[in-house]
């Protein structure tokens, strides 16, 4: 299973918490990817002297994006350029991708087997589409199921890569994250639209209606934003 967790600087303390956590539960064949979103050099290097065990560093080139609404971190367009480091790498396993201010408290194996078993795994979020997803947003990719259907977290994405449809919804995820009119429309702000998890929310709900695989509605052995720390944690 790939574990793979964004961060920049102002996550910098939740990552190391993240990854502190995480560090005793990792199996065998397990790999944690951390992608650099703009941490300094002095907390990449302290991460580093860690050695923490079975992880990797990456970072998005940003010089290789040509729109700036990209590059904004509050676009949320980097989730979609994580998958589609993900894809490039042709991997083929299940994937994790949560946020630095989550941890994974407790058994993985349960975590990937739910994955592995439903394909696409979001636990639900709060409030409803006709709340956080803009209507530009629906009429870009004609989204026209009915509007009450819950929202579910861009904090908590897991899919399966070795099954077709874990691969199709993720492909179709960063094509529509590469639209502007669907991922920030203008008129969009923090209360009528939310970004990545609004995309992923639209998407969850049109592949269920195709595919039928399983609701989960819960966060397995995952807690959701925890607050930063103030002392270092062991492992």
């Amino acid at each position: 299973m790939i574990i793979c967790v964004p961060a920049c600087s102002k996550f910098y303390l939740s990552l190391r918490q993240c990854l502190n956590i995480l560090q005793p539960q990792l199996r065998k064949n397990d790999k944690v990817v951390v992608v650099n979103l703009g941490m300094t050099d002095k907390q990449l290097i302290f991460l580093k002297s860690r050695n923490y065990k079975q992880i990797e560093y990456c970072n998005i080139d940003w010089s290789l994006i040509k729109e700036n609404w990209k590059k904004d971190l509050n676009t949320y367009w980097f989730k979609s350029a994580v998958w589609t480091g993900l894809l490039n790498l042709k991997v083929k396993d299940v994937v994790l991708v949560i946020d630095s201010a989550c941890i994974i408290y407790n058994n993985i194996s349960t975590i990937e087997n739910l994955i592995e078993r439903n394909i696409i795994y979001s636990p639900y979020s709060a409030e409803d589409i006709k709340t956080y997803v803009h209507p530009r947003s629906r009429e870009s990719i004609g989204f026209t199921l009915p509007t009450h259907l819950h929202m579910v977290s861009g904090g908590c994405l897991g899919i399966n890569l070795k099954h077709p449809v874990g691969n199709a919804f993720i492909i179709d995820f960063i094509k529509c994250c590469n639209n502007k009119d669907t991922l920030c429309p203008q008129g969009s702000n923090k209360t009528n639209h939310r970004q990545d998890q609004s995309v992923l929310t639209m998407l969850y709900h049109l592949y269920h209606m195709k595919y039928k695989f399983t609701m989960v509605k819960d966060w397995i052995n995952i807690d959701f934003h925890k607050g930063l720390w103030n002392h270092e944690l062991s492992f």
